[in-house]
């Protein structure tokens, strides 16, 4: 069930490849989506961060956030935060203190206020979710200023894909899916370290992060794909994962556990348009 006050996702609005940031933060790498040909975006960066409307970046420092125009070309939109998400349609930011939720107007550095304080955001596809600060509940942006929706309790996190929201119990021993009304969810799995959602699915590691499993979208269905990675990035139509030394980026071919090595060493890999 499509969640009241969403604004349809654009179909243009699509993360088609990854991002990955080199060793160390020194420069910024966009993957073509072909063999191991990656193409230098961006100079040195703090963290990355990807989704349908575009990509961002932190400054070395934190103290600025930038957005990607083309190679070597990014806009600077705005100052620190203390954490950001990306979705289809826009950037959100929370305040360096946790006190604001701001979200990017779209013109130079300026942002408006709405949301109070929280303790973190999660973007994609379906919209922008916000955990309360002492992460008791989580609620939903219903686009327009300080009108959220309370749509569950705490979490151990939470994944966003274009249909919908998930979360890991607390005690990470349960995955549930929001069914869209109320408060309401549902199981659809055990236990899990930790979730990772996009246009491609949801997805969650074992509990000791031995593996890695992709939801066939019928509760307590998933598929064993891989084994243990340092993270994955789900884009509109693939899953990447970082090898567990970060000395390799793979792709998933989509049959069995096959995976492809698509590039070298990196600290982080994010999904980008």
């Amino acid at each position: 069930m499509a969640m009241v006050g969403l604004v349809a996702t654009p179909a243009a609005a699509v993360t088609n490849t990854i991002c990955a940031l080199a060793p160390g933060g020194t420069s910024v790498w966009r993957y073509n989506g072909y063999g191991t040909s990656w193409t230098q975006i961006g100079g040195p960066a703090g963290t990355l961060y990807g989704g349908g409307i575009g990509l961002f970046a932190t400054s070395p420092n934190g103290s600025s956030i930038h957005r990607y125009l083309s190679p070597f070309n990014w806009q600077h939109i705005g100052g620190p935060g203390a954490t950001w998400a990306v979705t289809n349609q826009a950037i959100y930011g929370l305040s360096p203190n946790r006190s604001a939720i701001y979200r990017w107007t779209g013109v130079g550095t300026n942002w408006t206020q709405i949301g109070g304080p929280a303790n973190w955001l999660y973007g994609g596809g379906f919209g922008v979710f916000a955990t309360s600060p002492n992460g008791s509940s989580i609620r939903a942006y219903l686009n327009s200023p300080f009108n959220w929706q309370h749509i569950g309790g705490p979490g151990a996190t939470w994944a966003v894909t274009n249909q919908a929201i998930y979360g890991l119990s607390p005690n990470r021993n349960a995955v549930y899916r929001w069914t869209g009304v109320g408060t309401n969810w549902t199981q659809i799995g055990g236990p899990a370290n930790w979730l990772y959602g996009g246009g491609f699915g949801v997805f969650a590691t074992s509990p000791n992060g031995s593996s890695i499993w992709a939801y066939l979208n019928s509760p307590f269905n998933w598929q064993h794909i891989g084994g243990p990675g340092y993270s994955w990035a789900v884009s509109n139509n693939a899953i990447y994962g970082l090898s567990p030394n970060r000395n390799a980026v793979y792709k998933w071919t989509g049959v069995g556990t096959n995976w492809t090595q698509i590039g070298g060493p990196a600290d982080q890999i994010v999904p980008c348009p």
